[in-house]
């Protein structure tokens, strides 16, 4: 490294990560703690890929913790995905972390030259996108997370608690006792497994966590599009950017949108967007271009398997990888989005809701009817509509 302080950053966060491991760190608040815990697990790997791959967003040092999130996130998933095919708990993941990304450091750090830096922001730029992106912040930590029962808040806390009390990644009993194999839910992937294990390290109750983790999530957002405008247009781009999705996000900072950051499927825009960003500052060619014209739900993994289409020497590999990780991370924040494709427990009637607090009983998260018999009927006219839209085309 050029410059100790980001060495003393990082033995910092270690030893912060570490503390919270041995429960030496009980003295915080518990706002506190649940920050720590996610800079460690999130953004400290995070920022040691960055420096493996050799990626650099637009705007330089200012905008990486955007892009240090995704790969942060695609990390733990990695080793989420380990702990469930060993079948040992996830959570084990709160110490075992502490030496992998020590080790990860040490490779990183040891590598030589690493990627030159996108053109920075200018000093008046930098200064209005940290200025939006403390404004996100601000509210986050003013408000919280959108915790009421009109949103899906208590049905992911519920499934939170159960992953923790059980060890596993995908409870069956997370909303229906009894449920079985049909209990896990397919829209729950390995996000809340992030969130579980944020939880376990910080200490705290589910609720907790879930509240307070947009006070890290909402600024990287602003930080993520600002990037996109960096590369727009400069560093006039990034700070309008920044400002217009602060002010006008979800209608206004009045609304829940810029505070549901801590949804898996808020959390997967953000990191697509990443992925978007990488893919223009690599220019794609031949396959890649066909799949940024695929369906929006079909992108993030068209992305992953085709995003190294193009091979232009090894930095173009390591960017190519960096956009691979960006893509991946996007893509393993949730599972199947749609709930009428998702699978219902099949004694749903019958069942009792239990891990979500004031839920209507026979609801699902998204407050709709979990009986088989009517999602497959809506399923059988949504599939009538396409085949009758197709014939019609057919003719034409």
């Amino acid at each position: 490294m050029r410059s100790r302080g980001p060495a003393i950053a990082i033995l910092i966060a270690l030893a912060a990560h570490a503390g919270l491991a041995a429960h030496r760190l009980g003295f915080l608040p518990e706002t506190a703690r649940v920050l720590i815990a996610a800079l460690v697990l999130l953004l400290v790997p995070g920022f040691a890929w960055m420096r493996l791959l050799g990626a650099s967003p637009p705007g330089g040092a200012t905008l990486a913790s955007g892009w240090a999130l995704g790969f942060g996130v695609a990390w733990n998933a990695l080793l989420l995905s380990v702990t469930a095919i060993a079948r040992v708990p996830f959570t084990s993941l709160t110490v075992a972390t502490v030496p992998l990304n020590a080790l990860l450091w040490v490779i990183a750090v040891r590598r030589r030259g690493a990627a030159r830096d996108q053109t920075p922001l200018g000093g008046t730029s930098r200064v209005f996108v940290l200025l939006a992106a403390l404004a996100g912040a601000a509210l986050a930590l003013r408000l919280g997370a959108a915790m009421t029962n009109l949103t899906d808040s208590p049905d992911h806390i519920g499934t939170i608690r159960r992953m923790l009390e059980h060890g596993t990644l995908f409870p069956t009993d997370a909303f229906y006792r009894d449920a079985g194999a049909a209990g896990i839910d397919p829209r729950k992937f390995l996000w809340h497994g992030d969130a579980a294990v944020i939880t376990r390290l910080a200490a705290v109750e589910p609720w907790v966590a879930w509240r307070d983790l947009p006070i890290l999530l909402t600024p990287l957002l602003i930080l993520n599009v600002a990037g996109f405008g960096a590369r727009i247009a400069g560093g006039a781009g990034a700070a309008i950017a920044a400002w217009v999705l602060f002010l006008t996000y979800g209608g206004s900072p009045a609304g829940t949108a810029l505070r549901e950051t801590v949804f898996a499927a808020k959390l997967a825009d953000q990191l697509a967007l990443a992925a978007t960003v990488a893919l223009l500052v690599v220019p794609a060619r031949g396959r890649l271009r066909r799949a940024l014209r695929r369906p929006a739900r079909a992108r993030p993994r068209a992305l992953g398997r085709r995003a190294a289409a193009r091979r232009h020497g090894a930095r173009g590999g390591r960017r190519d990888g960096a956009v691979r990780a960006l893509a991946g991370a996007a893509n393993a924040t949730c599972g199947e989005s749609d709930p009428h494709r998702a699978a219902g427990p099949a004694h749903a009637l019958g069942s009792r809701a239990r891990g979500v607090a004031g839920s209507p009983v026979g609801l699902d998260g998204d407050g709709m009817a979990p009986d088989p018999a009517a999602r497959a009927a809506s399923v059988a006219r949504r599939d009538g509509r396409v085949a009758r839209r197709r014939a019609g085309s057919r003719r034409r």
